[in-house]
């Protein structure tokens, strides 16, 4: 497993919203500098996968405030902690979130020297046990399988794709998978940087070419566009096949990740 896998956990002190009701309100994370947050995400993949001992590299996205500071000077910390863990930094010349945090993904990305990474931002826990080994498997015996997300909600859809590439179809066209038959997976129309794993040749030779970084649009966003303009142009059988973008489980399946709350971890 080390040697087929790298856990990649950005992470931040504080952002700026940019859209929504709350766009421009400078939102800290509550439990910051404190690593508890991040500790309880850590230790949730830890007792929950079989992935203790894989590379994870954790990025902060540093702005270059007095609570970054203290926040990676904690966060160096854990590598005390896990001997596997690695604490970096990314920089830029702007707080602008759409510039920061975009190159902190792209650069947690340009660092992975496996065959795959799960992406797993800092306040995620597995709500169930998952068999990783199995899941990897799966990509070794299955080349039309790109990445597998791991799901947030339950998993339901309609079955259609209208083509319509608005928010109100997210996920909504799911369809099992019948060539695998180990794990259960549904084939989706949503991209998303919610936490799964991915074939580090995809992302590095193909979606990482679709991000550009604009005024306007982080990495999720970016990808997510060009592949509902895939199904657009090429219709949904023929998009489906050739981006392999599954959710992990059957339609029905309770959440399988869940959110912390960071407020939970305020001393």
């Amino acid at each position: 497993m080390k040697d087929k896998l790298t856990i990649l956990t950005p992470t931040h002190s504080f952002k700026i919203e940019t859209s929504g009701g709350l766009e421009g309100y400078f939102n800290n994370v509550p439990s910051a500098p404190s690593t508890e947050l991040i500790e309880a995400s850590l230790d949730s993949i830890y007792a929950k996968t079989n992935l203790y001992g894989c590379r994870h590299i954790i990025s902060l996205d540093n702005k270059g405030t007095e609570l970054d500071e203290a926040y990676v000077n904690n966060l160096k910390k854990l590598e005390d902690k896990w001997k596997h863990v690695e604490v970096i930094e990314s920089r830029c010349n702007t707080q602008d979130p759409k510039y920061t945090a975009t190159n902190n993904f792209l650069l947690l990305r340009d660092l992975v020297d496996t065959e795959f990474f799960l992406q797993w931002e800092h306040d995620w826990i597995f709500l169930e046990d998952i068999d990783m080994e199995k899941l990897l498997k799966l990509f070794d015996d299955y080349n039309f399988i790109n990445y597998i997300r791991f799901n947030q909600h339950k998993n339901e859809g309609t079955g259609v794709w209208s083509g319509d590439s608005s928010e109100e179809f997210l996920n909504k066209n799911l369809e099992s998978e019948p060539r695998v038959k180990e794990v259960p997976l549904l084939r989706t129309n949503e991209w998303s940087g919610n936490p799964h794993i991915c074939r580090t040749n995809v992302w590095r030779n193909w979606w990482k070419n679709m991000v550009y970084p604009n005024p306007y649009c982080y990495v999720e966003q970016c990808v997510k566009e060009v592949y509902w303009f895939s199904i657009e142009k090429m219709g949904w059988e023929l998009a489906r096949e050739r981006w392999g973008v599954y959710i992990y489980g059957e339609e029905g399946w309770s959440p399988t990740v869940g959110h912390l709350d960071g407020n939970a971890f305020v001393k």
